[in-house]
């Protein structure tokens, strides 16, 4: 019983201490952290979508996906879906950036 006081006890301080630290938070501080994330989530759209075309491109020049053999269909049904998915998330990254200058 003593051990559910004391989390709740500190539950409760380490919650009203945040709180207290995020209306100190000036609203350009806010801005500015949300801002780097944004160019983060740009960069990770880019980097991933490159990342799943390569593995598009893996999987079709590979007779061997891991330890399963795959038969052409399904192979070529995997690759397309990689590299649509690969293709949309540059997409995503390229129109946030263009977004972001016409902003």
């Amino acid at each position: 019983m003593e051990m559910i006081a004391f989390c709740i006890y500190h539950y409760t301080m380490l919650n009203s201490t945040f709180a207290a630290e995020i209306n100190k938070m000036s609203s350009g501080d806010i801005n500015e952290r949300g801002q780097s994330y944004s160019y983060f989530r740009i960069s990770l759209d880019i980097g991933m979508g490159i990342l799943y075309l390569v593995l598009a491109g893996g999987v079709i020049y590979t007779k061997h996906f891991a330890t399963l053999e795959l038969s052409k269909g399904l192979m070529y049904a995997m690759s397309g879906m990689l590299a649509l998915y690969g293709t949309f998330r540059i997409y995503r990254g390229i129109a946030e950036i263009r977004q972001r200058r016409n902003n």
